[in-house]
């Protein structure tokens, strides 16, 4: 426990030099805000994957776990399609274009479909 001697000390020291104690305080403060305005929240959830686990250890680089297989796949459909998150659906006609009645109807379908799948977010 601290000496009540030193408390009192300290309160002395504070309370002679109230002014300067407190443009310090402000001064600090106004630093700590602006530096808050730089902060960046870059949320990376891969990491909290159970990716594989490298070290380098004398400049030779050494695995220690695999990743598992389910990370493995969702990292390739990352590389191929820029999100593994997301449905692309291709639908062509044999001749013309998408804009004829039958075509605008199976596309509909389908969407409607995909949207009413259980566990997917539109």
């Amino acid at each position: 426990m601290i000496p009540k001697r030193w408390v009192e000390a300290y309160l002395r020291f504070l309370l002679r030099r109230k002014l300067a104690v407190s443009i310090v305080i402000a001064l600090m403060t106004a630093f700590f805000a602006w530096q808050c305005t730089k902060i960046r929240v870059l949320p990376q959830f891969l990491d909290f994957y159970p990716g594989p686990l490298k070290m380098s250890i004398l400049g030779k680089e050494i695995t220690l776990r695999e990743g598992h297989p389910y990370i493995k796949i969702y990292n390739e459909f990352r590389r191929m399609f820029g999100s593994a998150n997301v449905l692309t659906l291709v639908i062509e006609t044999k001749h013309g274009d998408i804009y004829n009645p039958t075509t605008l109807e199976k596309i509909d379908q389908a969407t409607k479909a995909v949207v009413e799948t259980k566990g997917l977010v539109p």
